[in-house]
């Protein structure tokens, strides 16, 4: 994938795969309840 946009959503998967499992989880924990917020 040579698009633009492909390479920006890679950079932070490789970032969020460098912090750790752990860090992930918590921030994707925190995106899942941000997101249930706005939705509500």
């Amino acid at each position: 994938m040579a698009d633009p946009d492909g390479k920006d959503l890679n950079a932070p998967v490789r970032v969020l795969h460098g912090v750790g499992p752990k860090m992930v989880r918590i921030l994707t924990e925190a995106l899942h309840a941000r997101g249930l917020a706005l939705r509500d």
